[in-house]
């Protein structure tokens, strides 16, 4: 892979894993339901399919930051699909989805981290082994 893909892997990686992350803070102040609702702002025929699956109670207002929280994990996602794109336009799709299929080891390490989620040994060993896969996809 060249330079530019690594960086489109690493640019994906980080976007998608700061989605997750943002979407949980999101979660944590506004709701699921809401976080999803300003989340998807971006794709208005989103809007339309949560509107169909929650009904109008996934319009109710919470707190600005987890609005704010819900729209950047929005604009994050965006951000990685878009990287993700061009990624696989650039390199083999079956080296770039198991790459940047790794953000959630990113969003664990972060909820670990800052949310004071547990430390367990599946964890620990499930972040090491996706990092082992990494080594094995990239050779």
């Amino acid at each position: 892979m060249d330079l530019k893909s690594i960086l489109l892997v690493v640019f994906v990686f980080v976007a998608w894993g700061l989605d997750a992350f943002c979407a949980k803070l999101a979660t944590n102040h506004i709701g699921s339901q809401s976080a999803l609702w300003y989340a998807l702002g971006f794709a208005p025929p989103m809007i339309v399919y949560a509107l169909l699956a929650f009904g109008p109670r996934v319009l109710a207002l919470g707190s600005k930051p987890g609005i704010a929280l819900s729209a950047l994990a929005g604009a994050l996602c965006g951000a990685g699909m878009v990287g993700f794109h061009i990624l696989i336009s650039r390199t083999a799709v079956s080296t770039a989805v198991p790459l940047t299929g790794l953000y959630p080891a990113l969003t664990a390490v972060l909820a670990i981290l800052f949310l004071r989620e547990g430390v367990t040994l599946p964890k620990v060993l499930g972040i090491a082994l996706s990092m082992v896969a990494v080594y094995l996809l990239s050779s």
